[in-house]
């Protein structure tokens, strides 16, 4: 790709993690909402006068909504504003979350809970999307590796954070704790891109690989070491250079596997 920048984001901001951080807050409660109510179940059991078995649903039922709503956000966010995307996931969590805490019986509570998976499945996938977009190439390990601290020390400290707010509060301030932050995220979110995420054409995917995977050969340095090419019916099935491409061939330097002729 011509004129291609590591240092330059495909969508610049003035302050990437600061967009982020409607999305990182999201993405830190739907996951530290993934734990936090195993230790409320026996709480909400006896409050509820169910089975443990049903009660249970509480957190089957909230992963197995991420589960069905995950596969479909990459094509929600072609299709949509991506801003408009996270505002609507952070809202249907919040939402969720004061349905749950409200909730009069157990059905209102699993209804809540439900509503929650479908803001979490929407905003898990949209962090790493965003994060692509916002981050120069150069700095999106650094991104990628702050992404998945958030999201694996949210469900670590779970437990016990519920246990504190049960311990002080009861079960219906876990979902107010829920709801409180989702709020801080909605209004942070006005910094995420406002347009859809569009396809890439394959030519900056393969200008974004010589960026970030060591060993692959600049452009120019002998042959083309990553070129855009396209499945076809004539002699062979591959011919080259098509600007309507299906795939990108990388050609690693024999330097990456450590050939002393490179």
């Amino acid at each position: 790709m011509q004129g291609f920048d590591p240092h330059k984001a495909h969508v610049e901001v003035a302050h990437p993690y600061l967009t982020m951080m409607g999305l990182y807050l999201g993405g830190f409660t739907g996951m530290f909402s993934e734990t936090s109510l195993n230790i409320a179940l026996p709480q909400l059991t006896e409050a509820f006068g169910v089975d443990v078995a049903v009660m249970q649903w509480m957190v089957v039922g909230y992963m197995l909504v991420i589960g069905i709503v995950l596969p479909f956000a990459s094509l929600l966010m072609k299709w949509f504003s991506v801003r408009k995307l996270t505002l609507f996931a952070l809202g249907a969590f919040f939402v969720g979350s004061l349905i749950s805490g409200f909730a009069p019986n157990f059905e209102v509570m699993l209804a809540g809970r439900l509503v929650q998976g479908v803001g979490t499945g929407l905003v898990l996938p949209m962090i790493f999307a965003v994060v692509l977009e916002v981050f120069a190439p150069v700095k999106i390990g650094a991104a990628m590796g702050l992404t998945a601290l958030i999201i694996m020390f949210a469900p670590a400290i779970g437990p016990t954070l519920s246990g504190i707010i049960l311990g002080v509060l009861g079960w219906r301030f876990i979902f107010f704790t829920f709801a409180a932050v989702l709020a801080v995220a909605i209004v942070l979110s006005g910094e995420v891109p406002g347009e859809p995420l569009r396809a890439d054409a394959p030519a900056r995917r393969c200008a974004l690989m010589r960026a970030v995977v060591p060993g692959i050969r600049r452009r120019g340095a002998g042959r083309r070491a990553c070129q855009p090419v396209r499945m076809d019916q004539h002699r062979g099935g591959i011919r080259a250079g098509h600007r309507h491409d299906l795939h990108c061939r990388l050609r690693v330097s024999p330097a990456a596997h450590g050939d002393p002729r490179a």
